[in-house]
Formats: structure tokens, sequence, C-alpha cells
């Protein structure tokens, strides 16, 4: 098939890191996949382009900018007349339709990221977009939700239930695997202590990832076990927010407690490797990547009951109601004072069940036909 993918950006971040791998599979899997963000810009670009794929930038300039990408966007659909057009993240789902017009022939899919519960943390465009793509999801084909909560809020929201599939979010298990030796080179770089305890947190610097409840369960433990751990925040993000976090980092280290932020890790699996213990502390998730890559390195997780997260999780870990840092820090705890965990045999659990290449031949198989794929539905 020739497949177009069509996103906001290629900057740092979970649906654009999935977005990458799927483009990737795509291409590794035979068919011809072409990249349309809306701008051309982001770590992502590099390595898309370096697997063959063509990124061809829609040149967006501005919020307001509706023209240019939309001129770009039924060129490069003339030139290519795609089998299939799969877009991520609401702003590009909403500028696709364009594409959709101009080739009706194509199947057209739109991946739902953003749900109702979600809006508040992103302010009145985010919502407007919302709104706008809701009462337009008649134009599409399929929907595909990458958590079955996902899929069940937006069917809420007015989504067609006869047409929301529900793909599972899928990792390079090639890459993702315990490696407690790459893990300790990490702490080492870092200029932290590889005989101390490491309790990490991933994500961009965003409300929703609440880094509030995440600090506020340091506090705790540190004060009932003062050196316990160490800690390593990774992640990036602008604004008020992104400041906010930085300063408490700041604040916690004044108070000679050993935290450790990186903005951008480039190789994430001896990251997770140095992860004694993986904490998400977010109030809104589907099924976030980094779960399922510190899973698969063997990170112990506290994570909580968000999207499809305890799901994930099973029994290898603990999940925790949204912003209960008490229960936090007591299940750091506990797991610190325990010697009983496997995490080579949860590692095995996650690739059986959470592999790239079985989530993208799913994928495909839904962008083949523009009859919904029951197996797939919610």
């Amino acid at each position: 098939m020739k497949i177009a993918l069509v996103i906001s950006s290629l900057e740092v971040g979970g649906a654009e890191s999935q977005f990458c791998l799927i483009a990737g599979q795509l291409k590794d899997d035979g068919h011809e996949v072409e990249v349309w963000p809306l701008r051309k810009r982001g770590d992502f670009v590099a390595p898309i382009e370096d697997a063959g794929i063509p990124v061809r930038d829609l040149g967006k300039r501005s919020k307001m900018d509706l023209l240019r990408p939309s001129i770009n966007l039924w060129r490069y659909t003339k030139a290519l007349l795609p089998d299939a057009i799969f877009c991520s993240l609401p702003s590009a789902c909403l500028h696709a339709l364009v594409a959709k017009f101009t080739y009706p022939n194509a199947v057209f899919c739109w991946q739902i990221v953003a749900t109702q519960s979600t809006l508040p943390n992103y302010g009145f465009l985010a919502g407007l977009g919302y709104v706008l793509q809701r009462r337009l999801a008649g134009s599409c084909d399929h929907y595909i939700s990458n958590s079955r909560a996902g899929a069940v809020s937006a069917v809420q929201d007015g989504f067609s239930r006869d047409k929301m599939h529900v793909l599972q979010n899928g990792i390079d298990t090639s890459r993702f695997y315990p490696d407690p030796d790459s893990g300790e080179h990490w702490l080492m770089q870092n200029k932290l202590n590889r005989n101390r305890p490491t309790i990490g947190i991933v994500g961009r610097l965003d409300p929703a990832k609440d880094h509030d409840t995440f600090f506020k369960a340091v506090n705790i433990l540190e004060a009932l076990s003062p050196g316990i751990a160490q800690y390593i925040v990774v992640g990036w993000g602008s604004g008020a927010h992104a400041d906010a976090v930085i300063n408490r980092i700041e604040e916690l280290r004044k108070q000679g407690i050993a935290v450790v932020h990186v903005p951008h890790q480039g190789d994430m699996p001896p990251m997770y490797n140095a992860c004694n213990i993986f904490t998400m502390s977010s109030i809104s998730e589907g099924l976030p990547n980094a779960l399922l890559e510190a899973l698969a390195c063997g990170s112990f997780c506290v994570v909580t009951n968000v999207g499809d997260c305890a799901e994930v999780v099973a029994k290898d870990g603990v999940v925790v109601e949204i912003r209960d840092h008490v229960a936090i820090a007591k299940a750091w705890r506990m797991q610190l004072d325990s010697d009983e965990y496997d995490g080579a045999k949860q590692s095995q659990r996650v690739h059986a069940k959470y592999g790239l290449k079985p989530m993208v031949s799913a994928l495909s198989k839904i962008l083949a036909q523009k009859k919904p794929s029951w197996k797939y539905l919610l």
C-alpha cells in the first residue's frame, strides 16, 4: 500500500515516538510510506529520513496559517494518490481533511489521542480543536485509540462506536530489555551513585504528568528515610508548568536530595535500566510508551490508575489513585524493603503482548479497507 502519515510535528513526545516507530515498521513491511508533518522539525525527523522515508513539510508557520498547509496537502495527495491516510494529533487530523476530499478513494483514519477529560490541561485552542474533530469525525472511515479506556471515553464524547478500533501501543522489543550493566554506566555518566536505589519519572513537563505528586512523594520518603534513594526526572517542556517543575527540582537539591533532571535522553533503554523503580504519577493517559518500555527493561513500576495502565502493569507493580502521593511513597518504601521481584519474567510478558510488529500488522489490516475490522473494534 501507499500510506501517507500526517502529524503535527516530530518533536519528542509519546505520540510522536510511536508515530516514528509505526512509520519505520510500515516501511519494513513493504509499504510505500511518506510522512507529512505540519511543521518539519523535531528530533524524529532525522531517524525517519535515515530509514529512507520521505518527510514532506506541510509548511505551517503559525496557528492561524491554514492556507499553506492546505495547498501542500492537496499537492502531496495528488502526487502520491495514497491508498490510506493515517493522522495523529488533533490539528493534523483536521488539516488532513483536505487530503481526504482531494482523493476520496483513500482509506481515511484518525488516531484519537485526546478526550474531553484531558482538555482542561491544554487551553482553549486545544478544546476547540477537539470539538471540531468530534463534529467532523463522520468524514473518517476509522478511528484508532491506543487504549481501551481512551476508546470508551471517545465514544462517550460522541465518536462512532462502529468505527472505533483499539490498538494498544507496541514497542521495539529488540531495544528494550533488562541490561543492568547499561544502567550502571548511565548512572555513572550522570554522576549518580550506582549502589543507591534509583527512582525515575519520564514524560514531557506537562500538567497531565502531575510531577507535583511525584515530588510530594519524594519529600515523604526522604523525611522517613533520608538518602534512601536518588531520583531522575526525564523530560522537557516550556511555559509556566515546566518552569515550576525545574524550580521544584532545585528546591529538592537545596534540601540535600539527589535529583537529576535530564531534559532529553536520546538512548532510553540505559536510563530505564538505571531505574529500580519507575513511577508514573499522571492524571491522564491512554497507554504510555514509557510504561511499556520501563516494564520491558525490568523496572518495578508504580503508576496511577489512568487509561490502560492498571491492565498493563498487572501484577508486576503497584497501581494507586491519582494525586495520592502518600500511596506512591508507601509503594516505593515497600519495594525498597523487598527482594521479591522478577524483572526478567515481567519483561518476557511485555515482549510477548506489546511488540511493535504485531501492532503495526493490525494497523495495516485496518488501513487496507474502508469497512471496519471487526477483530479490533471496541
